[in-house]
């Protein structure tokens, strides 16, 4: 047996969603096992009315009956909340992510829904991974209906929802490191793969199971719906990222133009304005040429009769 335990991943906060989808799966169990009629009351109910009715038919009494039966067991979870095979579009197949068959099938989805779910909310904010959840849980369920062939059965458990986080968590999360714990027979570890490497491998491992289980399910184990929530998930998720990158560019692309923009009212720097495509380059001024001036004309001769210069 091999179970996931751990990631090498540290959330910011409570990952409140996901705690509140564990709590709320695990009162409907705790119901479920401590106040609900089982499948067994339901029968025993039925043999009883039949025997009485064998006594003394009665079309009314019978449809009496009837009513009481219906009754008891519309409070069985599983048949309240469950998603009946061909219902088609129906609040149930979000509801039948909340019922699950025993306590071991409620442990082991509410392990994945952890470890997957607190990474994918820390990541997306609340009412993201909530709608993306409850898209999911509907997504592997009509899965799951389009392509069973078997006779008439109810769907419950929240694994096709986390199959679809766990396709999620491929694309954001492909390199992050998965720990988990082993046991066969006397030996006992634990290992680490990372999420591109585990989950194709649980993956393929859904589709084998589905082929060797056939459409009609006879294992009770809902292997399409599985590998529909994962595909779902998957698609999901890469489109949105694909739709944030190109919004993050394009606001990087804004930014840019908005910087190169001048303010309005005033002149572009210079080596804007050579750089911005269609303007006009304003002509430089010509430097100026030196005068030419002519030369003094040279003193008179002076007179040898004139006195002393200094007189003069």
């Amino acid at each position: 047996m091999i179970i996931p335990v751990g990631l090498n991943h540290t959330i910011r906060g409570w990952p409140r969603v996901t705690i509140a989808l564990i709590v709320a799966c695990t009162l409907v169990q705790i119901y479920s096992s401590a106040w609900a009629p089982s499948a067994g009351d339901v029968t025993a109910l039925i043999e009883q009315r039949a025997s009485e009715f064998a006594a003394a038919p009665d079309a009314s009494w019978e449809t009496a009956v009837a009513a009481e039966i219906e009754q008891l067991a519309d409070r069985i979870p599983i048949v309240r909340l469950g998603y009946p095979t061909g219902t088609g579009l129906s609040w149930r197949l979000f509801t039948s992510a909340f019922v699950h068959d025993g306590w071991l099938h409620l442990i082991g989805n509410m392990l994945f829904l952890w470890l997957a779910g607190a990474a994918l909310e820390d990541r997306w904010g609340r009412l993201r991974f909530a709608a993306f959840y409850l898209a999911g849980a509907a997504a592997a369920t009509l899965c799951f209906d389009a392509l069973h062939s078997g006779p008439d059965t109810i769907l419950v458990g929240a694994s096709g929802a986390i199959s679809a986080l766990m396709g999620a968590f491929l694309v954001f999360f492909a390199r992050m490191r998965i720990y988990f714990a082993y046991w066969f027979w006397a030996s006992v570890g634990t290992f680490e793969l990372a999420a591109y490497i585990a989950l194709p491998l649980w993956l393929a491992e859904q589709l084998l199971s589905a082929q060797l289980d056939g459409a009609s399910g006879v294992s009770g184990v809902a292997f399409t719906a599985h590998i529909g929530g994962f595909l779902f998930g998957v698609a999901a998720a890469a489109a949105a990222k694909l739709a944030a990158r190109q919004s993050a560019d394009a606001d990087a692309a804004d930014a840019a133009d908005s910087a190169a923009a001048p303010a309005p009212g005033r002149e572009p720097p210079r080596a804007v304005a050579r750089l911005a495509p269609g303007a006009a380059a304003k002509p430089k001024p010509a430097p100026p040429r030196p005068k030419l001036e002519a030369p003094a004309p040279p003193p008179p001769p002076r007179d040898p009769n004139d006195g002393p210069s200094f007189l003069s």
